[in-house]
């Protein structure tokens, strides 16, 4: 339902004229949607699903009719037909008015708006790009464009699709709330393009976007359970950006990846769904991801073809950190070894903050079982793993300290587990608390559609442990599990 529950106050004669019963029974149309999502702001359907619910305390309350009013301006909404031609890169407004079962008009909406994103091939401007690297080269791509604006920006739009996945950066600042994106498909026939508002991380002079590509599930370089090393759209990360501008003077820009991008390898040394992140440190490069970086020693990119013949906007909720969970309880086992206790089972990552000497290096191993003595047990989960390179242990991630003498903080950007228990080894002498490790829950943000409780406890619990095997087991596409195979 809307957040509003406004109330129409009015004489009985205009209330008579409008057809309502009363205002303690004015029916309103609420939580207006299009294509099924929220003020939406990427879509790519020409002819787009309007949905919305009703409010009020009129008794038996049937819609015979309604009617709804579209336009690209707020105040000239015209009433809508299949056979409306939607442009794309545009914001639409609209709204409905409802008639009950006598004929009566009831109260019209709020006004709601979507906006539109690619509809063809040519809509596109940019090219994909890459690096020199094959596909077994396990360094993480990045790449950086620098530009300058010379007017004020109105508003901004990035669309972004990835052969793997991405990290996006505008002048150092990631973009958006989403995790893992693009969402899983077959990456050889179909790719998905994300749409963001990056309106405020924009700003007149010096500007620089850059991006970190992680392998996802389109370049498995491991050993895996259902042969995804096999897989026959497996390539090097490559992506396609456009950035459209819209001035305050009524002019527009766009930037787009072409041969004018630098690329280089950094701290993402390894990234795999299955076994984790690796990330050292050491290798950082400050300031490589905002403006007024020197990229003069990175390298040009590769322009390469498109990986498949379809783009499509991902018109679902994104995967997002929807709970941080603390630690209920820590052992420590020496100044090198700590193990992590969640109060739940959950489908995620840890984010850990640490100081410690430059090059120590830490790893975070997941799982959901301890043994008798504390330490963490595996074996539940890595049962169908057979890692066959030197070091790779199933959900692990690895940091390695740059040693700055301030807190460091280390989060995986390309990988998730299924996990309650978090294993901490450093290679040196590390003082960790129950503050130090955060739990983060991590899946696509949907909404409950309803709920249940009963006098039943016994029951409470399985409903609470059914929904949250649910979200665990929701990455874009459902899957089997989070842990050990991850598979649709």
């Amino acid at each position: 339902m809307g957040k509003k529950n406004t109330l129409l106050i009015c004489s009985l004669a205009f209330l008579s004229l409008l057809g309502c019963k009363g205002k303690n029974e004015l029916t309103i149309p609420v939580n207006l949607r299009t294509e099924y999502l929220r003020e939406p702001i990427g879509l790519d359907t020409k002819n787009p699903r309007f949905t919305w619910e009703y409010k009020g305390g009129e008794k038996n309350f049937l819609a015979s009719r309604s009617e709804i009013r579209i336009g690209t301006s707020p105040d000239n909404l015209q009433p809508y037909t299949g056979n409306m031609t939607l442009e794309p890169h545009t914001r639409y407004y609209w709204n409905v008015t409802v008639w009950d079962q006598d004929g009566d008009i009831c109260e019209t909406s709020e006004t709601a708006t979507f906006e539109t994103a690619k509809f063809n091939p040519s809509d596109w401007s940019g090219k994909w790009i890459t690096d020199s690297h094959d596909k077994e080269f396990e360094p993480a791509p990045m790449f950086r464009k620098a530009f300058t604006l010379e007017k004020e920006v109105k508003e901004a739009r990035v669309y972004v699709a990835a052969a793997g996945y991405y990290d996006l950066f505008i002048n150092g600042k990631r973009v958006g709330e989403n995790y893992l994106d693009p969402g899983y498909t077959h990456f050889d026939k179909r790719i998905l393009y994300v749409t963001h508002d990056v309106t405020p991380l924009l700003k007149k002079g010096e500007n620089a976007v850059a991006s970190v590509l992680g392998n996802g599930w389109h370049n498995i370089q491991s050993k895996a359970v259902w042969d995804f090393e096999t897989a026959r759209w497996r390539n090097r990360p490559r992506m396609l950006c456009e950035l459209r501008l819209r001035y305050t003077d009524g002019t527009t820009e766009v930037i787009v990846t072409d041969e004018s991008w630098r690329t280089a390898t950094g701290p993402y040394t390894y990234n795999n769904i299955y076994s984790g992140d690796k990330y050292d440190a050491t290798l950082e490069e400050d300031g490589w991801n905002a403006e007024g970086f020197d990229d003069s020693k990175w390298a040009p990119v590769q322009i390469t073809e498109a990986p498949a013949p379809l783009l499509a906007a991902q018109q679902m909720p994104g995967i997002r950190i929807t709970e941080e969970l603390s630690p209920v309880s820590m052992k420590k086992f020496s100044d090198k070894f700590y193990v992590f206790s969640f109060e739940k089972n959950f489908a995620g990552l840890s984010r850990l903050k640490v100081k410690g000497a430059p090059g120590t290096r830490i790893t975070l191993k997941h799982g959901e079982l301890l043994k008798p003595d504390g330490r963490l047990e595996p074996g539940n989960i890595d049962v169908y793993y057979h890692p066959v390179k030197p070091g790779e242990v199933f959900q692990m991630d690895v940091f390695t300290l740059k040693g700055t003498g301030e807190e460091e903080i280390f989060m995986p950007s390309f990988a998730y587990h299924g996990f309650q228990h978090v294993e901490v080894e450093s290679s040196a002498p590390v003082t960790l608390t129950k503050e130090s490790l955060t739990g983060l829950f991590m899946h696509t943000a949907v909404e409950p559609a309803g709920s249940f409780s009963c006098s039943d406890p016994l029951l409470n619990k399985i409903w609470k442990a059914t929904m949250e095997a649910y979200r665990s087991n929701l990455h874009s596409i459902p899957t089997d599990c989070p842990q050990r195979e991850k598979n649709g």
